[in-house]
């Protein structure tokens, strides 16, 4: 709140260009009511590193081969494309297919194992907090599984690699799904989050 009074709408603090308008609302809390971006920095954010040995571009062609072969249930509207041609193309929900459904079995013998279990992380912490109902035991496991990427994030990759969208993962996406429901993770249409 500090750096967004400091800025001014010609000098950025910490990103912020200037005091939001939604400030004034008496019944709005900024913090609160304001979710990370979830298709930005989660699945455009992280999954889309590329460097050192977890760079597995040059392995595209097999990886499409096995994405390829995949036939996916109904409820996954868009088909697997070719990621030689298309990944730099696709869409959230096609990224997001990928994370929760498609990476592991398509990764798994190419991406070195500690990349991939770090990667399964993330698909399965975001996987529970998507769910149309979220039980009590569903938003602990995502905490605890989104808590060991963040934290693992650092140990794998390049000192100055776990920015903003990692801290966001690790320690606030649970936090927006309990206040605000699914819908928390920046998710386009609103569904129940109920604790059993």
């Amino acid at each position: 709140m500090q750096d967004m009074m400091r800025a001014t709408s010609n000098s950025r603090v910490k990103g912020f260009k200037g005091v939001s308008s939604l400030l004034e609302l008496k019944s709005f809390d900024v913090v609160s009511g304001s979710p990370p971006d979830y298709m930005h920095g989660v699945l455009l954010g992280v999954q889309q590193r590329k460097k050192n040995s977890y760079f597995i571009g040059n392995k595209l062609a097999l990886i499409s081969k096995r994405l390829n072969a995949i036939q996916p249930p109904e409820t996954i509207e868009r088909l697997p494309r070719n990621l030689e041609k298309n990944y730099s193309n696709f869409k959230a929900t096609e990224l997001q297919a990928w994370l929760l459904y498609y990476a592991i079995p398509c990764l798994d013998g190419i991406l070195p194992n500690k990349f991939l279990e770090h990667f399964a992380l993330l698909g399965e912490g975001v996987y529970l907090l998507l769910k149309d109902i979220i039980s009590l035991y569903d938003i602990e496991r995502a905490h605890v599984v989104l808590l060991e990427f963040m934290k693992n994030f650092t140990v794998l990759y390049p000192a100055g690699s776990c920015g903003l969208n990692v801290h966001n993962i690790g320690y606030h996406l649970v936090e927006y799904v309990k206040l605000l429901g699914q819908c928390g993770v920046g998710v386009a249409f609103h569904l129940k989050i109920v604790i059993q």
